[in-house]
C-alpha cells in the first residue's frame, strides 16, 4: 500500500478560471472596440492559462509518494530519491495580494542535484514529514 506524501492542490484552478475570464472579457471589448492593444491585453492571460492549464493537468494528484520499502520516496514523472541522499527540503507558499495561500512548491536538494514539485497543498506538512523520514531513515 502506498503512503501518500503529498497531494496536488485544485484551488489553483479557481484563479487559473478568474483570469481567463477577465482575458476573454478585455478580448470581446477589444473586438467592439476594433483595438489591437486591447486584443493583445485579452490574449496574454487566455494563452498563459492555456499553458498552464496543459502543465497542472498532466501532473498526477498524489505528488510525493513514499515507496513500498520505505527507503525512497517517488515524484511525478517517476522520479526516485533515496531517503538517505537528500540532503534538505525547502518550499514556499504561493503568496497573493500579500496573503499567503496553503499551496505553493516544494524543492528536495540532493547529493546529485536540485527536484522542485509544484502545485503542493500544505508545503509545511510536507517538508516536516519528509524531513521526518530523512531523520528517520540516516538513524539506520
Amino acid at each position: 500500500m502506498k503512503k501518500v506524501i503529498a497531494n496536488k492542490e485544485h484551488t489553483v484552478v479557481k484563479y487559473c478560471l478568474s483570469i481567463t475570464a477577465i482575458g476573454i472579457v478585455a478580448f470581446v471589448v477589444g473586438i467592439l472596440l476594433h483595438s489591437t492593444k486591447i486584443i493583445l491585453i485579452g490574449l496574454g492571460p487566455v494563452v498563459l492559462c492555456i499553458i498552464f492549464s496543459i502543465m497542472y493537468s498532466s501532473m498526477p494528484n498524489e505528488l510525493i509518494i513514499l515507496s513500498d520499502d520505505e527507503n525512497s520516496i517517488v515524484l511525478p514523472k517517476n522520479r526516485i530519491i533515496p531517503l538517505d541522499s537528500i540532503l534538505g527540503v525547502t518550499y514556499k507558499n504561493t503568496n497573493r495580494y500579500k496573503r499567503e495561500l496553503k499551496w505553493g512548491s516544494i524543492t528536495i536538494m540532493t547529493d546529485v542535484g536540485k527536484h522542485k514539485v509544484l502545485f503542493v497543498e500544505h508545503c509545511a506538512a510536507v517538508q516536516d514529514r519528509i524531513n521526518q523520514l530523512v531523520a528517520e531513515a540516516k538513524k539506520c
